[in-house]
């Protein structure tokens, strides 16, 4: 039998960890058979995302595991951080037409810009 079937058993009152909420006490004498309306406390729900919040949520994952994404123990993100200059590479910008980096995204998901097309 473990401690608290002992307590349990023996009507104590015992503290019980209750996650977020800390510790609490539980008396087991103010509780009969069924539900006490005393005892009963409301579970707070959880604030529902908007749409965009969502949204933002989901981008900011995507755009950690791309970051973080390791091949072989090596980081391939590194090129991808920032646009090459224009002048060391010319042929990138006439081969992309709309070059976008890393920082760009990050910035564009923090600003809400990100908008998906239906």
């Amino acid at each position: 039998m473990c401690i608290k079937e002992e307590m349990w058993d023996q009507g104590a009152d015992f503290m019980i960890k209750t996650g977020v909420k800390g510790r609490r006490s539980l008396d087991t004498s103010s509780t009969t058979s069924g539900t006490s309306e005393e005892g009963a406390t409301k579970k707070k729900s959880r604030k529902s995302l908007t749409g965009e919040e969502a949204l933002k949520k989901r981008l900011w994952t995507i755009y950690k595991a791309v970051y973080d994404y390791q091949f072989d123990g090596r980081s391939l993100i590194n090129i991808f951080i920032t646009l090459p200059s224009k002048k060391d590479y010319p042929d990138y910008y006439q081969v992309i037409s709309e070059p976008i980096d890393m920082t760009i995204i990050g910035n564009k998901i923090q600003q809400n810009k990100v908008r998906l097309s239906d």
